[in-house]
């Protein structure tokens, strides 16, 4: 359920692709994000590619990692000016535990292909993506998903 709710936030963040709190490689003069709040409106309906990866691993002692990605389409439907129903569909879920020997330098905000990954068998996945598929609801005020 933890990483249920942890998908949902994640997802829910996506929405703000120009938002980024580590700013790698980005000149002093980037524009700072302000978020729109006129941006969304009621009974409009939002629709976003959604990727997201976490690793685990000892960079410094090995190349070894273990991670999942997860990859799906993300459906926010606005019903009012401020209440939103969010819906993840066609998701995968893919996992890896191998050396990664390209890149040399992994930093922590790169996401690795696909081809890095294998499908979760379904025996394991099914579960998961059932839940992840499952609608969420949260209000949208003032810039700040509540």
């Amino acid at each position: 359920m933890k990483f249920f709710i942890l998908a949902a936030l994640v997802a829910t963040a996506a929405c703000f692709p120009s938002l980024s709190i580590f700013n790698f490689g980005e000149s002093a003069e980037s524009t700072p994000y302000e978020p729109s709040h006129d941006k969304f409106t009621s009974g409009s309906e939002y629709k976003y590619r959604y990727e997201s990866q976490v690793l685990t691993g000892l960079p410094t002692f090995s190349r070894q990692y273990a991670g999942v990605k997860v990859i799906c389409d993300v459906k926010i439907a606005f019903t009012s000016s401020s209440a939103c129903t969010m819906q993840m569909e066609n998701v995968r879920v893919l996992t890896l535990n191998q050396e990664i020997t390209e890149p040399r330098f992994l930093p922590p905000t790169m996401q690795l292909s696909e081809s890095h990954f294998t499908h979760l068998p379904s025996q394991y996945s099914t579960p998961v993506i059932q839940k992840l598929q499952l609608p969420v609801q949260f209000r949208y005020i003032d810039g700040t998903a509540k």
